[in-house]
Formats: C-alpha cells, structure tokens, sequence
C-alpha cells in the first residue's frame, strides 16, 4: 500500500500523512493473526499451509474487492484488517514451516526465503511506476497485484496440496533445543532481540530517506539513495548467510551480526562525509538482514512449540508498527540531528540481549548431558 499512498490519499477523501494510523492498523491486525493462529490450528486440527494458503486467498481477493469498493476512510479500515490478517498468516506460517523443515539447524532456508521478501520491497515501488508510466490508475494497480497473488496462489495450493499424505499431520523434524529451565527463561531475551531489530527496520524503511533529505539538505532523489543501500544491504546479508556452512548460520551468525550492526550504527552516527555515510547505511542493512531469520530460526530450535514461533513474529509485527511513529515522534519534535543515535542505542541493546541470551543458552547446553547421564545412571 505505501508506494499508492499519494493516489489514495484521492481516492478515500484522507490526507496522505494520515495513512500511517491505517499502516499501523494493517501490522496490528498482522501480529493478532500470529498471536491466535497457533491456537486456530490445534482447535481446528490444521497445518501450517493451509493458513498460508488461506492467507493467499483472502490477499488476492482483497485486491479485487479493494479495486471497486475503496471509496471512504471507513471501507479502508474494513479493508486493511483482513489484509493485515492475512499478511499475518502467511508471513508466520510459511516462516514456521520453513524453520521445521531446516533438519540441519541451519537459517539458510529462512534467510534465503527473506532474500524474496526484500526483493519484493525493492520491487513494488519500481511495479508501481511502470504501471503510472503506462497511464493506468491505482484501480488497474490493485487488479494487476490481485491477479499475481493469485497466481502465486494457485502455484501454493497445487505444489503444497497434491502430494501424499495430504490431509495427515506431519511429524516436525527434531531439532537441537535448549535444556531445562532456562529454556523458558531466555524467551523474553528473544523477545527483546526481535523488538530492536524490528524497530531499527521499520524505523529505518519508513524515515531513512528523509531524515538524509533534512539532516543533509539533500534533493529527495538523491536521499532516497539511502534506503535503496539499506535495502540492497539487508538482501546482501542474507544472501552471505547462505555462503555459510550451516553451523555458522545460527548463534555466530547472531552474534557477529550484532556486534558489527552496532559498529554500523556508531559509524552512521559519527560519519563526517556523506560517502562515508552512504557506505554506512549499506552496512547496517548488511547487517541487520539475517537477524530476523535468524533469530526466528534459533527460537524455533530452542522452544520446539511452534506456539513460541508464531508469537514471537507476531511481536516483531507490532515492533515494526511501532518504528514509523518512533520516527514521526523524533521528526516532530526536531531531533533530525539526534536520529541516528536511535540506531546505536537500538544496536547497543541488540548486542546486550544477545550476549546474554548465547550465555543462558550455552550454559543449557552444557547441563543437558550431564542431566541425561545422572538420570541414566
């Protein structure tokens, strides 16, 4: 919806600035659909594809529906809901089933799955300008988008449903966990470490390219520049973690990653020439990247109830609701010269969490066998 903000804006009779409220909606309704979808599918006994493929439906008729009847801010409330909802789904579940089929204890498969999600973001905007460029309206935009999710649709329902053994619950490959007590006790540790990065994301994609244009007093197509680098940054990184053999791809990955984000962070914050600056928005993207898979990925082995998974997306979800109105809050009250030093105090905190949440987590692993060997004896 954001790179049709401005046509819109027309369309449903509320000004531009206003749609974040409607953004933020869509994300808090995304994060419910992950909170409940855990409970949906043991009450209703489903798996994992068909909430995403019922995601896929709802999105793809959304478009349509969206085509004739946005014409109120009220229809646009009535609308981004199920949107949200359905975003939620198969964002969630697709991430969950990803991670339970990675039997290596590897990211790979969740940052390569990450790879399209940014390719995606760097494309939509690009799709939109070719379809204004060739005079059609948003209206044409929307059926175009409805008629690819669809497609993507079909391709889910015929790969994912016409297999053997459809209909019968699959047994998730066992993965390393964590032992004993402090199991549970790291979760809000990992709860901490999806927040920030989430935060950085959304507050960095919603404000990078303007707080360049004013901090810099840059032209706006030469501050858009930096979030074209973050992105392609952020794509760069999680493409590194699949050069990685797999036992690199989880607690060091983490770890290297949030060290270096913070030294990314204290460069952008401290850079005195804009090349210099540039160079370091790349890399905070290049680093910030592979977190979130990863760290989705180090909970699914750690907490083998997907229940945890689920709801700890639908955290990042609201994380990434709350980066936009960080950012409006900073602008508004003129800390444009301050807005960097939200990146390295987030980074700082990454860093802390992590270090911690490695220790609780080695520090299990040790204990595991000489628990086994006691109760074995």
């Amino acid at each position: 919806m954001a790179p049709l903000i401005s046509t819109l804006s027309g369309a449903v009779g509320v000004p531009a600035s206003r749609f974040g409220y409607f953004i933020t909606l869509q994300y808090v309704s995304f994060a419910l659909a992950s909170f409940l979808g855990g409970a949906i599918k043991e009450r209703l006994r489903l798996q994992n594809r068909h909430l995403v493929g019922a995601g896929l439906l709802i999105i793809s008729a959304a478009f349509f529906v969206g085509a004739l009847a946005l014409r109120s801010a009220a229809a646009l409330v009535l609308w981004v809901i199920p949107l949200g909802v359905a975003g939620g789904f198969v964002e969630t579940f697709s991430s969950v089933q990803i991670s339970r089929l990675s039997r290596t204890g590897s990211s790979k498969n969740l940052c390569l799955s990450q790879v399209f999600y940014t390719i995606g973001a760097l494309a939509a905007p690009q799709v939109v300008y070719i379809i204004f460029g060739a005079g059609l309206g948003w209206k044409s935009a929307f059926t175009i988008f409805g008629l690819f999710t669809t497609a993507v649709c079909a391709f889910f329902l015929v790969f994912n449903f016409r297999r053997e053994g459809y209909g019968r619950p699959q047994t998730a490959p066992a993965l390393p966990t964590a032992a004993g007590p402090v199991r549970g006790s790291i979760f809000p540790l990992f709860v901490l470490l999806m927040l920030s990065a989430v935060l950085i994301e959304s507050y960095s994609a919603a404000w990078l390219a303007y707080a360049f244009e004013l901090r810099y007093a840059l032209a706006a197509r030469d501050a858009s520049l930096a979030l074209v680098l973050f992105w392609a940054g952020s794509m760069t990184g999680r493409l590194v973690i699949l050069l990685l053999p797999p036992r690199w791809t989880l607690w060091p990955a983490l770890v290297v990653s949030s060290a270096a984000l913070l030294l990314a962070a204290a460069g952008l914050a401290a850079a005195p020439t804009m090349d210099a600056r540039f160079a370091f928005v790349a890399l905070l993207g290049v680093f910030l990247g592979p977190l979130w898979p990863v760290i989705v990925m180090i909970s699914s082995a750690a907490f083998p109830s997907e229940k945890r998974t689920s709801t700890l997306i639908g955290i990042g979800a609201l994380g990434f609701a709350t980066g936009p109105m960080l950012g409006t809050l900073v602008l508004a009250q003129h800390w444009t010269s301050h807005f960097f030093l939200f990146h390295l105090g987030l980074a700082g905190l990454i860093v802390a969490s992590c270090l911690v949440a490695w220790r609780g987590h080695s520090t299990a692993a040790l204990a595991a066998p000489r628990r086994g060997g006691r109760s074995s004896a």
